[in-house]
Formats: C-alpha cells, sequence, structure tokens
C-alpha cells in the first residue's frame, strides 16, 4: 500500500473509530423506529448501525456535481472515497489471506510458527473486514443514485431495515404526514440537524409515485 493510501486508510480508520458517536446515533435510530411504528419489529442492531452511517455520510459529505456525457450528476465525496477504501480493503484482505495461508501450512513444531491464537485474531479481522464492506456497498449503492433526495433515500435504507426486520414484509408504504415511514424520516433527519416537517416529508414521497 502506497504512502498516500496509508493515509488515507488510516483517517478511515479513524473516522469508524469514533464508536460513541456511531453508538449514540444508532441508539437514537433505533428509537425513531420504535416511535414510527409498534405494530412492527424494530430493525436490529446491525440495520439500526447502517441507517446511522448513512446518515453521517449525509450529514458529513454533501453533494457536489460531477460532470457526465450530456448533464451534470451530483455525487458526494464519501462515493469516491468510499470506492477507494473498498479497493485498499480488498488488497488488504488479500495480504492477510496470504499470510495466514502461508503460516497455516506451515509445520507446526517450527519454532517461529504463532500461537493458534494469532490466526483466530487474523479469522476475526477477516469477518471485519467483510462486515465493513457489506456495509460500504449497500451505503454506496444509495449514495451512487444520480438523483440522491435525502428524503427518498433515508425513506429507502428505512424500508430495507423494517424488511429484513419483518421477514420481507415491511409497514405499507403509506405518504401521509402520519404514516410510519414519514415519521421516521423526520425523526431521522432532525439527527442530523435538518427540521422538516412531515408534510414537506409527505409530499416528497408522494411526487416520487406519481413519476
Amino acid at each position: 500500500m502506497d504512502e498516500e493510501a496509508a493515509r488515507f486508510f488510516k483517517r478511515v480508520q479513524e473516522a469508524f473509530q469514533q464508536d460513541a458517536e456511531l453508538a449514540r446515533l444508532s441508539e437514537a435510530v433505533e428509537e425513531a423506529f420504535q416511535q414510527a411504528t409498534k405494530r412492527w419489529a424494530v430493525p436490529d442492531a446491525a440495520n439500526c448501525r447502517m441507517v446511522a452511517l448513512y446518515l453521517i455520510a449525509l450529514h458529513q459529505n454533501p453533494r457536489r456535481p460531477k460532470k457526465t456525457v450530456g448533464h451534470n450528476e451530483q455525487t458526494s465525496k464519501v462515493v469516491t472515497s468510499g470506492k477507494t477504501f473498498l479497493r485498499h480493503l480488498r488488497a488488504e484482505r488479500r495480504e492477510i489471506e496470504a499470510r495466514v495461508a502461508f503460516v497455516d501450512a506451515q509445520d507446526a513444531t517450527a519454532a517461529w510458527r504463532p500461537v493458534i491464537g494469532w490466526l483466530r485474531d487474523q479469522a476475526k479481522f477477516l469477518d471485519l473486514i467483510d462486515q465493513t464492506r457489506c456495509s460500504i456497498k449497500s451505503i454506496l449503492r444509495i449514495l451512487s443514485s444520480a438523483k440522491r433526495e435525502p428524503i427518498r433515500q433515508i425513506a429507502a435504507v428505512a424500508t430495507q431495515a423494517w424488511e429484513e426486520a419483518n421477514n420481507g414484509r415491511a409497514p405499507p408504504r403509506a405518504t401521509n404526514p402520519n404514516a410510519p415511514l414519514c415519521q421516521f424520516v423526520v425523526a431521522a433527519l432532525k439527527l442530523i440537524g435538518q427540521q422538516r416537517s412531515a408534510a414537506e416529508v409527505s409530499e416528497v414521497l408522494r411526487s416520487r409515485r406519481r413519476k
């Protein structure tokens, strides 16, 4: 890994190490799901964390113009950085796998062979890399949308989380201001400092349906 990539990897690691803030936001997301409706199961911690990560990305990475053939597309810095990070993670994973495979193939009596604990730690790290890549890919699929709009995208990730918590079902996608989806989106936006009324959220979601 070159010096620039190493610096980037370190910055992203530091960002992900802000566990206190992420944990606080994840708990707030879980509470928002609970308040939105009592009739449906609340998404688990992993899905609440995914929604929280998306909200952080949305809050910290405003869209910027990206010139494409024939039109201007809106993208975000986190999309570009996220794709770069995924490439480095993939390379890092290959290096760790190679080291583990080499060590594991050696004679167990070799004096230099690491203790079993080292192999166990590496296996856990590989699992963590896989989980991180999965979360980042989920976020990038949403953030890469050419016509990304916060209300619609928060509604999309919330619906996905609800579906996973309820065996593939989710609360009816009603778009009136009192509907669970609208109530959740209003609460989620408030968590990142964006004040939007339920009526405004409802109007955006209804306009999507008419397209």
